[in-house]
């Protein structure tokens, strides 16, 4: 069973995966923009979805909430 202690424990593994969902999440945005710009909808919305779940992926590995492994 996890500890309690344990699970706000942040690693340096999970602080760097952070950056990198962050990268990767303004990414996506930076793309669905442009696919929104050449009028491909669907293609635009699932993008910034994408870009939305690696932003709070980012956010809730930079507060220990979430964990990498």
């Amino acid at each position: 069973m996890l500890n309690v202690i344990d699970a706000f424990v942040c690693g340096r593994d999970d602080r760097a995966l952070a950056i990198e969902f962050a990268e990767m999440a303004l990414k996506d945005y930076e793309s669905s923009k442009l696919l929104f710009e050449k009028k491909l909808y669907p293609q635009a919305i699932f993008l910034l979805q994408q870009s939305i779940e690696k932003a709070i992926k980012a956010i809730l590995l930079k507060l220990c909430l979430a964990r990498s492994n």
